[in-house]
């Protein structure tokens, strides 16, 4: 398995909370935008067509849409290339905004280094979120902040919710009663340390348990919901009934594999005809598949808890304070925002 480089720190933002357990509240609600118009917000998003990203500019639309006289959020879609993602922030960081929230996703050093330069250079306030960059680009900078949470955790807990599924009920799992998981699992971006990290980590946790594993097939998918119905309608194909869990690191490529699955009469509510199938995000669509019993779990990222996030931290960067102050988040020992995840299941 690879193993993620100490020597530079790399966090992955994501904001994973459990909304039933955290009464999130907007910290900033009476800040006071610049005299005579509203904060203007730079929001580049990697991906606007992912599942998970599309909810957080949702909820910051909502968020708009409450405080219209206070900001205004001006959305740019990187469509999910690199290229196009870099071309946009380089022209954001030379505009003129009040604040940038940016989902780099996984910029070059070189790339990263001229963005931030050129904020540094002009004063603007930035949060990073969902961005692979190295903390030291911006230690020194006090308008700054990346959110973000462990690597390896939130993969983890992915692992457990199966091990505590095969410890409650092995035989509803282990179906040809071999005392192995035979499973497939479905990769995000090969490029992104986030996919070898979340991979590993559950994996890990599963073996650590005493499981033993039998890996039938381990794909990218790239994070996309129509690819994983498409590859894993090829797969049952394949392996038909040896397959007892599917392990997926994101929440479309999951619903897109049951649905797959269910092409097969598989995974519609008779437990007898069920494969084990563990996401990651708890999107809506994922919730009701888990409350139905016809997927296994999540690991739970709240959407709208996110987005109040970016808008807490960064208007508290504009105004000179803390990126935590009046919040509940806490830095970690490298400055990084880092928040809590927690399982999601019926």
């Amino acid at each position: 398995m690879k193993i993620i480089p100490q020597k530079l720190i790399l966090i992955i933002t994501l904001i994973i909370f459990l909304v039933t357990s955290y009464d999130s509240t907007i910290a900033n609600a009476n800040f006071n935008p610049p005299p005579g118009r509203p904060l203007n917000v730079g929001v580049l998003l990697y991906n606007e067509s992912d599942l998970f990203i599309s909810l957080i500019k949702k909820n910051l639309e909502n968020i708009q849409r409450n405080n219209e006289d206070k900001l205004n959020f001006i959305f740019f879609d990187g469509k999910g290339n690199t290229t196009i993602t870099h071309e946009l922030a380089i022209q954001l960081s030379q505009g003129y905004y009040d604040l940038l929230l940016m989902n780099l996703m996984t910029p070059s050093p070189e790339n990263t280094e001229q963005i931030i330069s050129s904020l540094k250079s002009r004063n603007i306030p930035f949060v990073l979120f969902i961005s692979e960059v190295s903390e030291k680009l911006i230690f020194n900078y006090k308008k700054a902040a990346i959110v973000g949470f462990s690597l390896i955790n939130p993969g983890a807990t992915q692992g457990q919710i199966l091990v505590d599924a095969w410890n409650t009920d092995k035989n509803s799992i282990d179906k040809n009663k071999d005392n192995k998981l035979q499973y497939i699992m479905l990769k995000g971006d090969p490029t992104l340390i986030v996919t070898t990290a979340r991979t590993n980590a559950a994996l890990e946790t599963i073996t650590n348990a005493g499981i033993k594993i039998d890996e039938l097939a381990s794909i990218n998918i790239y994070w996309d919901k129509e690819l994983a119905k498409t590859t894993m309608a090829s797969l049952f194909l394949r392996y038909g009934n040896s397959i007892e869990a599917i392990i997926s690191n994101n929440d479309a490529m999951a619903i897109g594999a049951i649905k797959a699955l269910q092409k097969f009469g598989y995974n519609k509510g008779n437990k007898d005809k069920s494969i084990a199938v563990v996401g990651f995000d708890a999107i809506p669509e994922a919730q009701e598949l888990i409350k139905k019993g016809i997927m296994l779990g999540s690991v739970l990222n709240d959407a709208k808890t996110f987005a109040e996030m970016l808008y807490n931290v960064g208007v508290n960067l504009t105004l000179g304070k803390s990126p935590i102050e009046g919040t509940q988040y806490k830095l970690n020992p490298t400055g990084t925002i880092i928040i809590p995840h927690e399982k999601f299941l019926k």
